[in-house]
């Protein structure tokens, strides 16, 4: 049982609102899929449009015990599951729900490659689904991008929400965040990979044969909502990309390419690599004038988060390095890349603080200004070594802080 994955794309392709998608999520014992065994799987089954078309979820009974590590993680135990069936009991139901449908993981390396072992112990092999992640597409069309599953979900909703890692909730999430990216973007989006088949099954999928969790109901995380005007989006537009990142020139791409069980519709290629990749230091940023210029001020603001330590620095910095980004990308022929660059490159620049005798960068607070001076005291003799080459400068600071002790 094969895995081979598309991916997402500006390009003209296949238009995802006419496909069928299982959106799947699993738990498992651990992290190898050679080793170790799926303990939960669910999976959302939905149109391109929005349209939820079903759902199913199933504890499944390992072959051997839950190690504590994972029961710590998803909540599920040896003893919880001795009354689930095995995944040889439910595979064929399983494959029934995939069928006819491009199947998507938020991180389809990991849940694709415990899937295709699975099939394979349970002596289900020669089928191929296609498929596709959430995960690349998110590096291929966001800008200042998170990783997990409920950052991107917050993203893309505006609603938060906590880490459940139960399968059928998070199958829910990545189907919400599918959707948005099906049909709530600002270029739409097409599918690039193979068309779904409806598989060779003899039975359809049977519930009964499943043994869901008890938890909450998964409604309020599928809500679909449609396109509206630009000026009116929430916070996923303004950090999505003018320019896209090709699939294969993302980390995660090559993680599932090497990834036992998987194939890819694509091999990556210099020319492609050099025709489409703007750079991946600021998420493929573009060109100034790239997107409506209502949406500009938005789009550089979500950019220059990814400065190292930008957090850190008061809001004057933050203008001044916000000036440099924009006269930078000018000088460069509207170039947001050359811009960014230029100005991460100045945030880095530091001052020695008179206050501790530590480089922090300019702009930013002594990150021992709330320290009593009784506390920066001992910090300074505990670093008043003879070796230390700051000594005479400790000594000063040092000096000061009593002083400033003895006054109080």
């Amino acid at each position: 049982m094969m895995f081979n994955v598309g991916y997402f794309t500006r390009r003209v392709a296949m238009d995802p609102k006419k496909l069928n998608f299982a959106v799947i999520d699993i738990e498992t014992t651990g992290l190898d899929p050679e080793r170790d065994h799926i303990v939960e799987f669910a999976v959302i089954n939905m149109r391109g449009t929005g349209e939820v078309a079903g759902s199913a979820s199933t504890l499944v009974q390992p072959p051997g015990i839950v190690p504590e590590d994972a029961t710590a993680v998803h909540g599920l135990t040896t003893d919880s599951l001795r009354c689930a069936p095995t995944f040889s009991d439910v595979a064929d139901d399983i494959c029934a729900l995939l069928s006819g449908s491009v199947v998507v993981a938020h991180n389809m390396a990991f849940d694709g490659a415990f899937l295709a072992s699975e099939f394979t112990r349970s002596g289900l092999e020669g089928f191929s689904f296609p498929a596709a992640c959430t995960q690349v597409t998110a590096y291929g069309h966001l800008i200042a991008t998170r990783r997990k599953l409920s950052s991107l979900y917050r993203l893309a909703t505006g609603r938060g929400t906590r880490s459940t890692h139960q399968a059928e909730v998070d199958a829910a999430k990545t189907a919400t965040v599918l959707s948005r990216f099906i049909g709530h973007t600002p270029n739409k989006l097409f599918y690039k990979g193979a068309k779904p088949q409806d598989l060779p099954i003899e039975a359809p999928f049977h519930p009964s044969a499943f043994t869901p969790r008890k938890q909450p109901a998964v409604d309020r995380f599928l809500s679909y909502v449609p396109p509206t005007p630009f000026s009116e989006l929430p916070p996923w537009h303004a950090n999505w990309a003018p320019r896209e990142v090709p699939a294969e020139a993302t980390w995660e791409w090559g993680e599932i390419r090497s990834t036992r069980g998987m194939t890819t519709v694509s091999p990556p290629t210099k020319e492609s690599l050099r025709k489409d990749w703007n750079g991946r230091e600021s998420g493929g940023a573009g060109r100034l004038g790239d997107l409506p210029p209502e949406s500009t001020d938005a789009m550089i603001d979500a950019l220059m988060t990814r400065i190292r330590g930008w957090r850190t620095f008061h809001p004057e910095r933050r203008s001044e390095l916000k000036r440099i980004l924009l006269e930078n990308a000018k000088r460069a022929g509207g170039d947001l890349n050359h811009g960014f660059k230029v100005a991460d490159s100045e945030a880095q620049k530091t001052y020695l603080c008179e206050r501790d005798v530590k480089h922090h960068r300019i702009g930013s607070t002594c990150t021992t200004s709330g320290w009593s001076d009784e506390t920066l005291i001992a910090y300074l003799e505990g670093r008043l070594r003879p070796d230390n080459p700051r000594r005479e400068e400790i000594e000063v600071a040092l000096e000061a802080a009593r002083s400033r002790k003895r006054s109080l």
